[in-house]
């Protein structure tokens, strides 16, 4: 009789441990693209979630990182280069828009086209050099000045 009792309170707390898992787990997998990084390692995780959902390559370090922001880049080919822009918060990254590139915009970050052989990977190639076809593939908002 007691066993019956202590299954029956337990039950219920089980099975809710096991539907919250479940959850996370299917949620978990598929890393957003809203994420707030606070950090350089939460920054670069952002970064590789945007780049991964471009189909763009493996996410490197572009610049020195700071306090409140940090960018990366990845490649299409050769000479399709990527900045990926990230930052602690809307208005941080907001002061990184680019004037009169195309960029996407997402909550905590910039995508903006380099130019191939770029010498300075933090201002973007004019407009003749710039990959506009797999800017595209980028999720976010295309903002094309």
């Amino acid at each position: 009789m007691l066993r019956s009792q202590v299954v029956r309170r337990l039950l219920p707390v089980v099975m809710a441990v096991l539907l919250a898992g479940t959850a996370a787990a299917c949620n978990g997998s598929d890393a957003k693209t809203t994420y707030q990084p606070k950090d350089y390692d939460s920054a670069k995780a952002l970064a590789k979630v945007v780049s991964k959902q471009a189909g763009c390559g493996s996410v490197e370090d572009s610049s020195l990182p700071t306090p409140d922001h940090w960018n990366f880049s990845c490649q299409f080919g050769k000479g399709s280069t990527f900045d990926i822009r990230t930052a602690i918060s809307s208005q941080v990254r907001d002061a990184a828009r680019p004037s009169g590139f195309p960029y996407v915009l997402g909550d905590f970050y910039l995508v903006v086209p380099l130019g191939p052989g770029s010498p300075d990977k933090t201002v973007p190639a004019g407009p003749g050099a710039m990959d506009i076809e797999h800017l595209k593939d980028f999720p976010g908002q295309h903002v094309t000045s």
